[in-house]
């Protein structure tokens, strides 16, 4: 028997967000035992809390406008001039405004962010840009790829950019040895090519036709979703960074090489959650379709559930079979994590 569209429809978002997001988190966590034979936990402590400050800054160059271009783009579906004009104007600002807060702000936040956490200023400058890059891709063209349901080319272009990742990281770390200002370029380098890469593939053909009250309209709906997403970041990242104002790095590295293995349920649950949203959004201007969210958000709690559990029961023998002796202290952490992840993932 056939599913209904909707179902299919959710399954085939499922499947395409999920491989995208596990083609670029999987390679990385099975590299995991390689890494910590290169970094020390006190390096990697120190990547938590770059990466995390950094996630911060992203959540506000972002300015909500992921979540309203989406939505944007999905409303235009029948006016392309529109479309067009749309995203002209969005995506000028989305591609030029980041890179210019992102240097301001390194130039500014760096010095205090060295004395604060004792990490490099150069790696924290280099992950400010690599943030800004991210954000560009992730606005332009990355949601309207998820708008148009181009799955094969979602998941192409996380393929691009596991590959540039891992390069970059295996030249960088593992081979040049340059710690965290490798790992920190390595991010640059993949933000960067990723950005060209998908505005290639998007191929929207760019003019000087511009209607900027879009720009002020998606600003209206995104701006009020910042407070949202620094929740979010407070919920799910900011723990590294409180960790690294009052403990060593090494500690900060060991909590962040338990957080590992607690990717997996954020990837999967990050996944259903960006498989649903086009039934939300049709939902906000079709009142039938509600009725079909009910068994997509069951699926999602369930799958979430079962996934903690079995992360939470495997993941300690994983620390402890795989990665050096002085990780071990990341096994007691893993079920705690798991659980919280869980929980988040459930209510996404």
């Amino acid at each position: 028997m056939a599913l209904p569209q909707p179902t299919t429809r959710v399954l085939r978002g499922t499947v395409a967000y999920a491989a995208a997001s596990v083609i670029q988190r999987a390679i990385g966590f099975l590299l995991l035992p390689l890494y910590a034979r290169v970094l020390t936990p006190g390096e990697y402590g120190q990547i938590a809390v770059v990466t995390t400050v950094t996630a911060a800054l992203g959540t506000l160059l972002g300015l909500g406008l992921e979540t309203a271009v989406f939505r944007t783009y999905s409303r235009l579906r029948d006016q392309p001039r529109e479309r067009r004009r749309f995203t002209n104007t969005v995506g000028t600002f989305t591609l030029v405004a980041p890179l210019l807060v992102a240097a301001l702000a390194g130039l500014g936040l760096s010095p205090v962010i060295e004395r604060m956490f004792e990490v490099p200023r150069l790696a924290v400058t280099l992950g400010f840009l690599g943030a800004a890059l991210s954000i560009s891709a992730t606005v332009v063209p990355l949601a309207i790829l998820r708008a148009q349901e181009r799955f094969g080319d979602f998941i192409r272009l996380s393929g691009v950019q596991v590959v540039v990742t891992v390069g970059f990281t295996l030249t960088f770390v593992v081979l040049l040895r340059w710690g965290v200002l490798g790992w920190m370029l390595s991010i640059v380098g993949a933000a960067a090519i990723l950005l060209v890469t998908g505005l290639v593939v998007l191929g929207h053909r760019w003019t000087s036709e511009m209607d900027w009250r879009h720009l002020t309209a998606a600003l209206a709906f995104g701006l009020p979703m910042i407070p949202h997403a620094l929740a979010q970041w407070g919920l799910s990242l900011s723990d590294r960074a409180i960790l690294g104002a009052f403990l060593e790095s090494s500690d900060v590295g060991v909590y962040y090489v338990a957080y590992q293995f607690g990717l997996p349920i954020s990837v999967i649950s990050i996944a259903l959650s960006q498989a649903v949203q086009p039934l939300y959004a049709e939902a906000s201007i079709d009142d039938e379709r509600h009725s079909q969210l009910a068994p997509a958000a069951s699926h999602q709690f369930l799958t979430t559930a079962l996934l903690t559990m079995v992360v939470a029961l495997l993941g300690p023998l994983a620390v402890q079979a795989l990665l050096p002796s002085s990780y071990a202290p990341a096994a007691s952490l893993i079920p705690w994590i798991a659980s919280a992840g869980g929980t988040a993932g459930c209510g996404s």
